[in-house]
């Protein structure tokens, strides 16, 4: 995951800057070392023309936003049984793949194999076709924000809002 691309910040909506990535290893109560990965966006301080400040020729960071782990181990394993995979910020900050998109993809999944397996009661069938009902009712409001989503995100590139990013492999 190295290279330049424009990336908005999920936590706080301003360009990013600089993605850092930071390895952490520990002894588990296993003896073995695991690892986790963690990611932060870093936000730098701009003058008035939108230039970067620096201080003793480094960039001035301003903010920087936890977008949290690569993965989500321990919850995952909690969740499994729904099929839900936990995922961080960074995947939807790098791949622009939306989780919660994933996360109805899941749950729409994991509703279909629990009626082929008989495995969900009449009660919560109820519970959840009323829950479903409601987010089809969002759909047209849903594509109507998209669009104008849209023309504002474009509006602002064109300003040139906005930072490139490298995502910093260290």
């Amino acid at each position: 995951m190295s290279g330049a691309a424009y990336y908005i910040c999920p936590r706080c909506g301003r360009p990013i800057d600089h993605l850092e990535r930071r390895v952490v290893r520990r002894i588990g109560k296993d003896g073995k070392v695991h690892e986790q990965v963690y990611f932060y966006a870093r936000h730098y301080a701009r003058g008035p023309n939108g230039e970067v400040i620096s201080v003793n020729g480094q960039p001035k960071i301003e903010k920087k936003c936890y977008l949290g782990p690569e993965k989500y181990i321990y919850a995952s394993k909690l969740h499994a049984a729904l099929g839900l995979q936990l995922k961080g910020l960074i995947e939807e900050v790098v791949e622009g793949r939306p989780r919660l998109k994933d996360y109805l993809d899941s749950v729409r999944e994991a509703i279909e194999r629990q009626m082929a397996e008989t495995k969900m009661s009449s009660h919560t069938a109820q519970k959840l076709a009323s829950a479903l009902e409601g987010l089809q009712a969002l759909t047209a409001r849903l594509r109507q924000y998209a669009e104008e989503r849209a023309k504002a995100e474009a509006e602002a590139k064109a300003k040139g809002a906005g930072a490139w990013t490298q995502l910093d492999t260290k």
